[in-house]
């Protein structure tokens, strides 16, 4: 009769009762070292296995958890069909095992019409050849069907020719086992039809073994309950800091932006927008705001609503997916006392306060100054370079916008300072662009007033530059041609390239320079001379090597004017790519890496003198790698080029995005003119251009399908996990950006 009762998992710890009913239950009992008869399995074998009358012998020795001989994490399903391996819970007892035909095994001589091997315990889950490997079989279900407490079921081994398990004799007649007292029946392998359904049916339970030595259970759900409380903290100080921005820079609170979004589902576009218009209106008729100089009042209360908006839908999936999963996983795992997977648990709630703390730091960075207590707020320094920030990646992202479907006209974006530049990913929206920026980068501008660089040098903040690099990220991961196909299918025809696993890299780092032209490659410059040259010449496999990376970007460079020699000649840059590779030769000289051959103003090849050589050839073949990456640049160029919205939209219309690209068309042999362009779009004339932008205040996110079984729930927590996280325009190394 097929079982009724809860599932079997890989994980769980059951009980095995032959349905023979002078059999009992399969059980581990003594060494086999012990009994000199054995002396030919003694050296592979620990324990033998036997039937005993009751499931609870010794300290588990009748207990055995499932473990997937296929992969499948704890927690999945047991299905007819699956291979298992079964540990005995007894201390040190092993593995279930078949070993030693039974003609060689004297003391079971006289059942060598019956049964086929020997089964004992092993040290390791399978020790030849599927001798540890137990496939379930069922007279009862289909291959596929679930397995169920109470299911009876075969267990076949995985080695050639042994059969399935069966209990077969009788112990304590055996002289060599006469003291094994309320042991039952011995258990080998048989190939015997008669024997398979006389005495190899198993009826399976969950254990009640519990020898847990633990002075503290780590894994109860009592503790993801209180650090499922804690993050309620991390809510409260995300709900103040927005209270006092918003305060701060247009005189409302979080109630009365709560009470903006009430009714909005029923009332139509047209009466949103009046609505949204009448809050704005209000919020920047500054009562308690010093308006003087200030610079669109509007779009800075508009991304303090989207931060507002980010937080909810954090809030959203952090209550009605996470913890609904992991209390599922948790769940499942005591009950089938297995252990929680709290690495995963602990891991989402890291991500969850990470994201609070980028909000939080968004926020704050946006807020407006007060001298004095009761005194006029005034537009802050910091409000500024974000909010010129924020114009560039909406710049940035315009010209394909269009290529994300979905959400082409609905699409936040938000830059923020950080310690390093990066694209900040996360699993539970595609409606916001998050970029961080770092804290130490070149200051803008002198003022916001004008477009003087603060140095007075040619020198800019070039390091802005990887925002359409990050950008671009995005761009790859959620952008669709019109053919439907993504760019990480694109991708998939160089897969057989050494240098595949650059692909999104080389994407990005393309995207940069469609949109800034030379620009991308002084920001990439920037960062790399700020790194270690020691770790110049390493391969992290996702970045392209920091020695090689400018040489690749003035290539782009050529290669986007190749491309796009038929249209405007927009990317047409042979001069400063030359200046560009000897530029960056100079530096790497300078770290004391020496050019090998010079064709095309970069080196062919470089000489690694510093300890790389201990790891690597000495010599990095520059156009070798350069000849491999071509296709891979040229397939995207392609693909971008022909997408691109080359529009060029009047910035006195503030209902459509400025699209003029690449934001640097000239070929300067003077890099004070690169200079005086990245000062005018990091100054007040990106500042107060005007640019439309959504609020994603009615941003819904529906409770996540939670899984039906721990193992569901739990790789869909790892599937979280590995969406989660930040990459950087550069590589790094130890835990440290480059």
């Amino acid at each position: 009769m097929a079982g009724t009762g809860k599932p079997i998992l890989v994980g769980s710890i059951i009980y095995l009762e032959n349905k023979n009913p002078h059999s009992g239950y399969l059980d581990a009992r003594g060494r086999v070292i012990d009994k000199p008869e054995f002396w030919n399995v003694a050296g592979t074998e620990r324990s033998f296995v036997l039937t005993h009358g009751t499931p609870n012998r010794d300290q588990g020795s009748g207990s055995w958890k499932i473990i997937s001989a296929e992969g499948k994490a704890d927690g999945t399903p047991l299905k007819i069909g699956d291979t298992i391996h079964l540990l005995n819970m007894y201390p040190n007892v092993g593995y279930l095992d078949c070993c030693g035909w039974i003609e060689h095994l004297a003391p079971f001589h006289d059942y060598q019409t019956e049964v086929r091997c020997g089964v004992f315990t092993a040290v390791i889950p399978d020790r030849d050849n599927g001798t540890g490997k137990w496939t379930i079989r069922s007279a009862e279900k289909l291959e596929n069907d679930e397995l169920l407490e109470g299911d009876v079921i075969y267990l076949d081994n995985g080695y050639p020719n042994t059969g399935s398990l069966v209990a077969y004799g009788n112990v304590t007649q055996n002289e060599i086992f006469k003291q094994y007292e309320g042991q039952q029946s011995f258990v080998f392998t048989s190939t015997s039809a008669k024997r398979k359904s006389e005495s190899g049916a198993w009826a399976i339970t969950l254990s009640n073994n519990n020898n847990s030595k633990l002075v503290f259970d780590f894994f109860g759900p009592e503790l993801l309950q209180g650090r499922t409380h804690n993050m309620k903290g991390v809510m409260s100080v995300t709900n103040i800091l927005l209270n006092d921005a918003l305060q701060a820079v247009g005189g409302i609170s979080i109630e009365e932006v709560k009470q903006l979004l009430l009714g909005a589902e029923e009332e139509t576009k047209e009466e949103g927008d009046q609505r949204l218009k009448n809050f704005l209106d209000k919020a920047t008729s500054g009562q308690n705001q010093r308006l003087s100089d200030v610079i669109d009042h509007s779009f800075q209360i508009k991304q303090l609503l989207n931060l507002f908006a980010l937080s909810n839908l954090l809030n959203a999936f952090n209550q009605n997916t996470l913890q609904a999963l992991m209390l599922k996983s948790s769940q499942d795992h005591q009950q089938n006392k297995t252990l929680a997977p709290l690495h995963l648990f602990r891991g989402c709630f890291r991500c969850i306060a990470a994201d609070h703390e980028i909000i939080q730091r968004a926020t704050v960075q946006r807020r407006w100054n007060q001298d004095k207590l009761g005194e006029q707020y005034y537009q802050s320094e910091q409000a500024v370079e974000l909010l010129v920030m924020d114009k560039l990646a909406i710049k940035a992202v315009a010209p394909f916008q269009h290529l994300l479907f979905d959400h082409a006209d609905h699409l936040a974006v938000l830059t923020y300072f950080s310690e390093t530049t990066h694209i900040h990913h996360v699993p539970y929206t595609d409606r916001f662009i998050l970029v961080g920026v770092n804290y130490d980068r070149v200051s803008l501008v002198d003022n916001s007033s004008d477009d003087k660089t603060l140095t007075g040098r040619d020198f800019s903040a070039f390091e802005l530059m990887a925002i359409p690099h990050e950008v671009g990220h995005y761009v790859y991961q959620h952008g669709k041609l019109e053919n439907g196909k993504t760019f990480p299918e694109v991708s998939q025809k160089f897969k057989d390239n050494p240098y595949y696993q650059w692909c999104e890299e080389i994407f990005a780092d393309l995207y940069g320079c469609i949109v800034a032209g030379p620009l991308s490659v002084f920001s990439m410059q920037a960062f790399l001379t700020s790194g270690d040259k020691e770790r110049a010449w390493r391969d992290d496999n996702e970045h392209p090597t920091p020695i090689l990376r400018s040489y690749i970007l003035s290539e782009i460079l050529r290669i986007l004017r190749d491309v796009d020699k038929k249209g405007a000649k927009r990317y047409d840059f042979a001069t400063v790519t030359r200046n560009l590779d000897e530029g960056w030769t100079e530096i790497l000289e300078g770290w004391g890496y020496e050019r090998i051959e010079k064709d095309k103003n970069r080196p062919t090849r470089i000489y690694l003198p510093d300890d790389s050589t201990k790891h690597l050839e000495r010599i990095i073949n520059v156009d070798r790698v350069i000849k491999a990456i071509r296709p891979i640049i040229a397939e995207f160029a392609n693909h971008l080029l022909a997408a691109a919205n080359f529009n060029q939209q009047s910035a006195a219309s503030s209902e459509k995005r400025p699209t003029d690209i690449p934001w640097s068309k000239g070929d300067y042999k003077v890099s004070k003119e690169y200079a005086r362009e990245m000062a005018a779009l990091a100054g007040g004339s990106t500042a107060r251009e005007p640019i439309s932008l959504e609020v994603l205040l009615n941003t819904k996110m529906g409770e996540d399908d939670v899984a039906h079984d721990a193992a569901d729930a739990e790789a869909r927590l790892q599937w979280y996990l590995d969406i989660w996280g930040d990459s950087g325009p550069t590589g790094s190394s130890g835990g440290t950006h480059f």
